[in-house]
Order: structure tokens, then C-alpha cells, then sequence
């Protein structure tokens, strides 16, 4: 029974051994100043981490043959360039049954390929156990699912207690007490933690194989639990492909569609209202911001009445926020009416709200197979049984954030998102709006009006930092996070002047750059404090400042109506103000150029 030991090295002579540890190879892999690697066989213990793993495998399972792997010295943090180094010399050269590493990384930059290497020595039989980081992030690799991840917990009173979790990155949960372990030359020392548990596990696995239990060691595992739980979550069901979709009603949501057309990768082939909304009869470039150009397929488009929806030339219809037009119309009925044509026609329905429809006609749905897709979020999507460890992102990630409603955070999110991939880069976005989807981003998050996100604090952080663990995985150059209005309190005298929601996507994303959009009527104060706010919940910098050039009337805390546009004078100016007070480059939103300007910007700020 050959068994891997990747640590600090070991030393055999220490008395606890009385001279009874095999080993058959020694192998240190270290760096010199210059980054390179070497190897020599020198794997005296210096710190007598690996001395204490060594034990208490050789404790449970005596006539193992260890190969001995030092691959850090001073502390038990581990390199990755070095580890994966080990994993593809054990690969190369070295058969080993089992491979206990009590060490790993947060910060992975090479998931992948580190990935692969552990599923080929786990289909090649090796039996991989590794502790989780002593930190309390998720580290790699214990949470790759092809190793054994092990975790502590105060629950496990006895060495060999221990529970048992399917379905998460966290298989084995064990003793969470100190332990009096053999370290440096024969001398003892308490030890606790994920280090020290995950080898008792080795030894118990490297004993069954002796035995000649053919078991699979997870079932093995399972069967001698203490106690069993599950992680099991449901991913997030993303949309189907649209060929061809028409949109209802006009809206805020509904026109970034219209605008951005372009980004898009169906056709808008119609665009509906009521009739008492004033739009029917309006070419759509009467309905857009000033200087937008539209895809030319668009621009001789009339908003039509809803009354005369045409199921004909559309696979499906997307329906935006409905419940303050329902009202203002008086009529109740119109998302039920249009759901029940949609589907009598066969058509799929794309819908910002919740369904919000009988429980009878939501059966009579189901049955007919109608896809109706809502991007929302609930408890069931959360992951479970993670005991609070998170992942670390490698990927830099970049938050556009606002300080009120109506600047254009999505917009810009859309323009960079084309800037920078038609500039090479691997782009992917957290959206929270619900057009997010549509626009192909690779989470959508929509905490914005009429959220349909039903989760709230520790779910709420547990969830998007699953998202951009799942994204990490695809290999992007940047995660780019965008967030709805305000990003601190504007008042205490109501829960609707307090961005919770917006706090739980920072602490679940956390952005290590920001984008800040402003306005010119934003108190210096107010913008002062989300500046600090943002550069000190976690460790990040607002590395741009973005003035909107749309000045609303403000009631009651509100903007109402826009008043104006300010010229491109008075935009030098403010730019000029807040380069001075703020000490950050700022730009203007209406510049036709700020995507490839703010592309420089991110580009110094992450090389």
C-alpha cells in the first residue's frame, strides 16, 4: 500500500515512529528566487506539520510504504505553481493507492487544469483525501469532487466520529478538537484542525483497501457515518433558444432590448402597449435616449396595440413588469390573457415577473409543456452544507455600480461588455436585471424592481458566490457585476432608503474594482461616502467615476421627471469638479468613446 503524503516533509527519526515508518521515496519540490522549480530528496520537517499527518496514518494503518512530498516549509501555505507541479510528477511517475494532502490553495488561477489532474489519478484508482484551508474558504483541491474534501466539526467528539455529506464540495466533516501530535524532533505539540483529520481518513481508507474491501471508498465513507446529509441544490434553468420574439409593454426594462438590439441574438419582431399609455402609434425612435442608434431593422418599427398581437411570426413573447399597468389600466387580466393566447399558440413566454396566475391555469400550463421562463432565484437554488466556506476568485472582478436609479448601469455594463470582447478579452457578466438573460449574460440576478430573487443574507452571499465560482470555472478574463441604485443609505427613516440587497451582491461578489456612476445633483457628501463605502467592505477601489448627464426633478427623495440634459460645457466642468474633490478620472456618459476610455482604465488597473 503506497501512500502520497504532500506537507512540510517529515521526521522519521522522532521517537513516536519507534523506527516503524516505511518510506520508499523522497521528493522536495521548491522554488528558487526566480520563480523556477526544483527538486532535491531533502524532506526534513522543518515546522512538523507533515510529522504529525505521517503519525496518525501510520496509526491506523502500519504497513503502509510512504512517499514523502515536501512542498512548503515555513507555514502551511501551500504554492500552486508547486502542487500542481507534485500532482503531475506523482502522475508521470509514481503509483500511489492513496495521496493525503493536508495543504491547498484559495486562490486557484489554473482551476482546469488542476482539475483534470486530480480526475486522472482518481480514474487511474489513487483514492485522493485533502483538508480544507484552516481559514475557512473553500480551497483546492478538497473541494474538487474527484478528491476527498475534509472539514472539521465540534460535533465530532471521538478521532474516528465523523458525518458524512453527498452532493457538496465538503465530503467528510470530523474531530474538531485538539490533538497532542509528534512535530519537531521528538518533541509533541497540540494540533487542531482540518490538517489533522483528514489524514485519520487516509489511514482508514488505506486499512479497508488491505483488508480487501473492494467498497467504493465514498460508500465505504457513507456506511460508517455518524450521520448523513445532502448539499444538493437546483441550478438556476437558463432560457431556450429565441429565433424571433415580440415585446409588450413599452417600459424602462423593455427599451434596453430596443436600444441594444445589436447585442442581441433573436430579432424583435413587434413591440406592443395599451392603449392609454400614450406610446401605440410612435415609432420607437421617438421612445429612446437621445442619440441612440437603432438597428436599422428597427427604426421604421410602430408601437402597436396590444389587442392586435400577432402569434404568427414569433417564437416568443416577452412580457415585462405588468403589475402597476394592470392597475393603471384597471384590467387585471392582461398577463393571464396573454400567457393563456401564448399558449394556446404554442408560443414560449419570457416574463420579468413572477407568473402570478391560478393555481388552476398554472396546471393547465404545465400540462400543455409551455415553457414559460421567469429569471428568478429561491431556496432551492442555494447550496447547501457549506458551513459557511466560500470560494476565492482568482478572476478579477469589476462592479459598475450607482448612486440612484435611471443612469444607465446597464447600459454601460452592455457597452463594455462589447468593448472589451471585441477587444479579445473573455468577458462575463452578473446581471440584475431581467433582461440579463436575454442579452446571454452568464448570471442573472434581477434584485431590481418587482425582484423576483427570494433569497436574503447568508443564502443571498452563498448563492452568488457559488455563480461566480461556477463562472471562474469557464475561464473568463473578467467578471463584470452590475448593481442596481445606491450603494449606501440614503436615510433611516424607511427599509426603502437602505440598499440590503445590493450589500448582499457585494459581499457575494466581491467586486475588487469599481465603476461608479453619479449625478450631477448627488450631494458631495453622499457620493464621498459610497466612494469610502465601496473601497473599504472589502478590499477594493473605485477606479472611475461616470456622470450622467440626465438631471430629474427630485420629490420626496425620489427623481420623478427628467428635466434636462446638460450640455457638453457644463459636463467639462463637473468632470473637472469631480476629478479634484474625488481624485478619480472621470468621464461622461454620453461620450461615445467612454467604453474604449474605460477599457484603458481597467486594463492599467489590472495589469
Amino acid at each position: 500500500m503506497v501512500i502520497g503524503i504532500v506537507d512540510s516533509g517529515v521526521n522519521a527519526a522522532h521517537v513516536a515512529f519507534g523506527g516503524n515508518l516505511k518510506i520508499v521515496e523522497k521528493h522536495h519540490f521548491f522554488k528558487d528566487y526566480e520563480g523556477a522549480i526544483h527538486h532535491d530528496s531533502d524532506v526534513s520537517d522543518e515546522i512538523g506539520h507533515g510529522t504529525s499527518v505521517c503519525w496518525i496514518i501510520n496509526r491506523f494503518f502500519s504497513d503502509a510504504e510512504f512517499v514523502i512530498f515536501k512542498v512548503f516549509s515555513n507555514d502551511t501555505d501551500a504554492d500552486e505553481d508547486i502542487l500542481i507541479h507534485t500532482f503531475e510528477y506523482i502522475r508521470d511517475y509514481i503509483r500511489c493507492d492513496i495521496i493525503n494532502i493536508s495543504a491547498g490553495v484559495q486562490n486557484c488561477s489554473n482551476i482546469k487544469y488542476f482539475k483534470e489532474l486530480c480526475d486522472r489519478l482518481h480514474q487511474s484508482g489513487t483514492i485522493i483525501i485533502s483538508a480544507f484551508d484552516n481559514e475557512g474558504g473553500l480551497s483546492y483541491p478538497a473541494c474538487f469532487d474527484s478528491v476527498i474534501g475534509v472539514d472539521i466539526s465540534t460535533s465530532c467528539f471521538q478521532p474516528k466520529d465523523y458525518f458524512f455529506i453527498e452532493k457538496s464540495p465538503i465530503n467528510i466533516r470530523g474531530f474538531g478538537y485538539a490533538q497532542i501530535l509528534p512535530s519537531l524532533m521528538n518533541q509533541y505539540s497540540e494540533q487542531k484542525g482540518a490538517s489533522f483529520v483528514a489524514p485519520i481518513f487516509a489511514g482508514m481508507l488505506a486499512k479497508m483497501k488491505a483488508q480487501g474491501d473492494t467498497a467504493e471508498p465514498m460508500e465505504f465513507l457513507r456506511k460508517h457515518a455518524k450521520a448523513c446529509y445532502s448539499g444538493f441544490y437546483e441550478p438556476v434553468v437558463s432560457h431556450s433558444e429565441i429565433m424571433n420574439a415580440s415585446i409588450f409593454p413599452v417600459s424602462k426594462e423593455t427599451k434596453v432590448l430596443i436600444e441594444n438590439a445589436g447585442m442581441l441574438s433573436f430579432k424583435i419582431r413587434h413591440l406592443y402597449d395599451v392603449k392609454y399609455s400614450g406610446n401605440v402609434g410612435k415609432r420607437i425612435s421617438q421612445l429612446t435616449y437621445q442619440g441612440c442608434k437603432l438597428e436599422p431593422y428597427l427604426e421604421e418599427m410602430i408601437v402597436e396595440p396590444i389587442e392586435s398581437i400577432d402569434f404568427n411570426s414569433i417564437d416568443t413573447l416577452i412580457i415585462g413588469h405588468m403589475n402597476m399597468l394592470q392597475t393603471a389600466s384597471r384590467n387585471s387580466n392582461i398577463k393571464h390573457e396573454l400567457i393563456k393566447k401564448a399558449t394556446d399558440s404554442d408560443i414560449q413566454i419570457y416574463m420579468f415577473d413572477n407568473i402570478g396566475v391560478s393555481r388552476e391555469f398554472s396546471d393547465e400550463v404545465n400540462e400543455k409543456k409551455l415553457r414559460i421562463i421567469c429569471p428568478s432565484v429561491s431556496t432551492i437554488n442555494v447550496p447547501k452544507q457549506r458551513y459557511g466556506r466560500l470560494y476565492c476568485s482568482s478572476v478579477p472582478v469589476l462592479g459598475i455600480f450607482g448612486t440612484s436609479p435611471k443612469q444607465g448601469k446597464f447600459t454601460l455594463q452592455l457597452k463594455l461588455r462589447k468593448e472589451l470582447s471585441e477587444a479579445g478579452y473573455k468577458v462575463a457578466n452578473v446581471g440584475t436585471e431581467p433582461t440579463a438573460m436575454l442579452f446571454g449574460f452568464e448570471e442573472t440576478y434581477p434584485i431590481g424592481f418587482n425582484s423576483t430573487v427570494d433569497i436574503s443574507g447568508e443564502n443571498a452571499i452563498l448563492y452568488l458566490n457559488q455563480r461566480i465560482h461556477c463562472i471562474e470555472e469557464t475561464n473568463p478574463d473578467l467578471i463584470i457585476v452590475g448593481s442596481q441604485s445606491q450603494s449606501v443609505s440614503s436615510g433611516v427613516e424607511s427599509t426603502g432608503y437602505m440598499p440590503i440587497r445590493q450589500h448582499e451582491l457585494i459581499l457575494g461578489t466581491c467586486p475588487d474594482a469599481y465603476i461608479l456612476l453619479v449625478n450631477t445633483t448627488d450631494d458631495e457628501e453622499y457620493i464621498h461616502r459610497t466612494i469610502s463605502f465601496l473601497s473599504s467592505v472589502t478590499t477594493a477601489k473605485v477606479i472611475a467615476l461616470v456622470v450622467s448627464p440626465l438631471v430629474y426633478q427630485i420629490e420626496g427623495g425620489y427623481q420623478t421627471k427628467l428635466l434636462r440634459y446638460i450640455d457638453n460645457k457644463e459636463m467639462e466642468q463637473r468632470l473637472h469638479e469631480m476629478e479634484k474633490k474625488y481624485s478619480i478620472t472621470s468621464f461622461s456618459l454620453n461620450d461615445d468613446k467612454i467604453a474604449g476610455k474605460l477599457r484603458c482604465v481597467i486594463e492599467n488597473f489590472y495589469s
